[in-house]
């Protein structure tokens, strides 16, 4: 199996609330954050975790987005909670589309041949302590199948990312 790299930054940038978005017209930046990430999967009887970093964006509209280094923009809403402890993302239809994306291309990656179909996925609270974010997953999981002569063969799969490191890039404000 290879080992690819840009589903640990797609993922990260999932669960930091999304990257990658350009500050809209009459927008500011709340905060801006580069995250570590590790991705690990497992599809039948083989495993295997990649490491990777993105950068998470939160706008003063509430909105926030996460760049890959692939490409992949994760974009949704935030929500800080009454005690300022947790923030929830919640993903817009691009966001869970370049989730879903980046998961299945990470996934066909690893399995030459094979097409992969995220079918769930959760993205937990961030975890925020004395105003920085401290930690958060995103779980899920999906199905590949490939072509064997004339037999398709299907295995499920499971995902878990861990988004840790949260450095502040300026000032950051509002988490």
């Amino acid at each position: 199996m290879k080992k690819g790299t840009w589903i640990a930054f797609c993922m990260a940038l999932c669960v930091a609330g999304l990257v990658g978005q350009m500050t809209a017209f009459g927008q500011t930046t709340n905060a801006v954050y580069t995250v570590d990430s590790v991705i690990s999967y497992k599809v039948g009887k083989d495993s295997g975790s990649i490491s990777g970093s993105a950068t998470a964006y939160f706008l003063s509209d509430g909105t926030c987005d996460l760049a890959t280094d692939k490409g992949y923009h994760l974009t949704g809403t935030y929500k800080v909670s009454k005690n300022d402890k947790t923030v929830t993302l919640t993903p817009d239809a691009n966001g869970k589309a370049a989730i879903e994306s980046e998961i299945a291309s990470y996934i066909e990656t690893q399995f030459p041949g094979a097409t992969a179909t995220v079918t769930s996925f959760r993205w937990s609270k961030i975890t925020v302590n004395n105003g920085t974010p401290v930690n958060a997953t995103i779980t899920g999981g999906g199905k590949g199948c490939e072509t064997v002569g004339t037999k398709t063969k299907c295995k499920s799969f499971t995902f878990k990312t861990t988004v840790t490191n949260w450095t502040c890039q300026g000032t950051c404000t509002g988490l």
